[in-house]
């Protein structure tokens, strides 16, 4: 991963990037240039969700989403394999996850086998994924 870093323009100067100095010209010799290694940012929450739940045989859709709807979530996976499937909303902050999981449940009871879990900012609907063991390896990607 490269990362670029813009420096402030006069950085050492005056606000219009001028630096003071005396009129005489001076020329530096040439240095070595210095190899660093950049450290890679840790995985967004998402991205390792993302990856537990591929490793674990789902399937993913998803992605940021563009509705003006203030109860779509922020950005959404849906997930199914052989064990069932579902769906994972992040949201901004808790309390709009909170008010989402409300209608989130009330939906859900529409569905038979599906079920609502809310995690800070992130709810999860399972749908048609009765085996408890599944569901628990779906939560273990949200805590690893």
């Amino acid at each position: 991963m490269l990362v670029l870093v813009a420096l402030p323009a006069g950085c050492g100067g005056d606000e219009d990037g001028s630096a003071d100095s005396d009129t005489s010209t001076t020329t530096a010799a040439p240095t070595a240039t210095a190899t660093a290694t950049v450290p890679q940012a840790p995985p967004s929450e998402r991205d390792r969700l993302s990856s537990c739940l591929t490793k674990e045989g789902y399937r993913l859709q998803g992605g940021l989403t563009q509705s003006s709807d203030s109860d779509a979530a922020d950005y959404q996976i849906l997930f199914s394999g052989p064990r069932g499937g579902g769906y994972i909303g992040f949201y901004e902050n808790a309390s709009r996850a909170r008010r989402v999981a409300t209608q989130l449940r009330k939906n859900a009871q529409r569905t038979s086998g599906a079920s609502v879990e809310r995690h800070g900012s992130i709810n999860i609907v399972f749908v048609d994924m009765a085996d408890p063991a599944a569901r628990e390896r779906v939560r273990g990607c949200l805590v690893m």
